[in-house]
């Protein structure tokens, strides 16, 4: 993959793990220049980045290994289709890099040019994202040039919100009828009105060619978030009484989301 081909992947999910500041600062400044639209993530201990990984979508990760190379393999198995790349002092971990098939290795002090070279020849492209979603006040969902997708049924609507609301994990049939139905029996006439609301949200996206952004199989649904470009963890501008909150107006996104 050539840097051209990278950078028009919107929203590239980065995430560094060090405990020097030093590396954390240089890394950083070297990624706005090469990857300027990069979200970027940085944790100074490896529990923490690894609960993050459980909720987030990471494309390449930035690992520390000085303090020892221990969390490596915990780090792919995490995350097994992010690009790890190593951040080490010497080639001493280079036999570990190669065991774990890691995407890269660096050593400091980083310059742009090796960081350029591992960005180029990433082991897992970073998957083209294929909708723009606005989950910051009014949920909404945009093609990438910017017309909005229309839903035929203000529920399929909903029911994508829902499943990106779950941040990529299935949800079951029943899950996501007390999401949209609330309190209403999960009988026959359920099933039957959640299928039509599925069946209808599947051919939304189909119509404009997204259909893929859905895993759908017999009794559960998941949004493949990779393909989404989401403003989910932009941050918050304003006071908070006037910040806008999670996927209005549902219900079930809470008050904070």
């Amino acid at each position: 993959m050539n840097m051209t081909a990278l950078t028009n992947r919107a929203r590239i999910q980065a995430v560094i793990v060090s405990s020097d500041e030093q590396t954390i600062q240089q890394l950083a400044d070297l990624l706005r220049q090469e990857l300027p639209q990069a979200s970027l993530s940085v944790f100074e201990n490896a529990p923490a980045a690894l609960g993050f990984l459980q909720l987030h979508t990471c494309h390449i990760l930035f690992l520390d290994v000085r303090s020892g190379g221990a969390s490596a393999a915990q780090f792919q198995s995490a995350c097994p289709q992010c690009n790890l790349i190593f951040l080490a002092d010497s080639n001493r971990y280079a036999l570990l890099a190669f065991d774990l098939h890691a995407s890269g290795y660096l050593t400091v002090p980083l310059t742009r040019s090796a960081l350029s070279r591992e960005l180029a020849d990433l082991r897992h492209p970073v998957p083209r994202v294929v909708l723009h979603v606005q989950c910051r006040g009014p949920f909404e969902v945009f093609l990438l040039n910017g017309q909005p997708v229309q839903f035929r049924r203000s529920k399929s609507k909903e029911l994508f919100a829902y499943l990106i609301f779950r941040r990529g994990s299935s949800c079951t049939a029943r899950e996501m009828a007390a999401a949209l139905f609330g309190d209403a029996p999960y009988d026959q006439k359920t099933c039957r009105y959640l299928q039509r609301i599925s069946s209808t949200l599947m051919a939304d996206l189909r119509r404009v060619g997204a259909a893929e952004v859905i895993s759908k199989h017999y009794n559960y649904m998941a949004v493949r978030m990779e393909l989404l470009d989401c403003d989910w963890d932009a941050p918050l501008t304003g006071s908070a009484r006037g910040t806008p909150g999670i996927m209005e107006p549902y219900p079930w996104a809470g008050p904070d989301g």
